[in-house]
């Protein structure tokens, strides 16, 4: 490889590493609940990309880089061989609790409990796919290009997701 080529593998890299890197460690501690192994999942999935070349996968850059992230996660807790469950309070968005009054503060704690507790009695992925298509913003393609599953199929985790979750949750909110 000359020198230019290196300098463009770096920027590419690089562009990618700025672009992608806060929903890769946000989706790989999704997996894992664990902040230190989503930050090596990410970076061993950053140290991979520098063995590729860019126009080999530029064309499915992000597909291809949670696809090695998941798998990095995947490689990493069988290794561990250990099962992490979701803590919902971790993964609760954080409110200024000055902001709204401490009765409505209570009602958006209670519904956050219901909805993760919803969410954990989803198969896990049921789970992965929510969290693919609405927390990543991912079409059905690239969901099924990270967890190898077809289209179809993703179609199909999403939809009994999402009966699942208005089944356990009608009863506290109004949908």
């Amino acid at each position: 490889m000359n020198p230019a080529s290196c300098d463009n593998q770096k920027d590419w890299i690089t562009s990618a590493d700025e672009r992608h890197r806060r929903d890769l460690i946000r989706y790989a501690y999704s997996l894992c609940q664990d902040s230190a192994g989503a930050e090596d999942a990410v970076q061993e999935t950053f140290l991979r990309l520098n063995k590729e070349r860019p126009e080999r996968i530029n064309h499915c850059l992000r597909p291809w880089l949670f696809r090695v992230c998941r798998s990095r996660v995947i490689d990493a807790q069988r290794k561990q061989k250990r099962v992490v469950l979701m803590d919902h309070e971790t993964l609760s968005p954080r409110r200024d609790m000055n902001a709204q009054d401490p009765r409505r503060e209570a009602e958006i704690e209670d519904t956050t409990a219901h909805v993760w507790e919803a969410f954990a009695e989803l198969t896990p992925l049921q789970a992965e796919v929510l969290r693919l298509k609405f927390q990543s913003q991912m079409s059905y393609k690239e969901i099924a290009e990270v967890t190898g599953k077809t289209v179809n199929a993703v179609g199909v985790h999403l939809h009994a997701a999402m009966i699942n979750l208005r089944a356990r949750l009608s009863h506290v909110m109004d949908i």
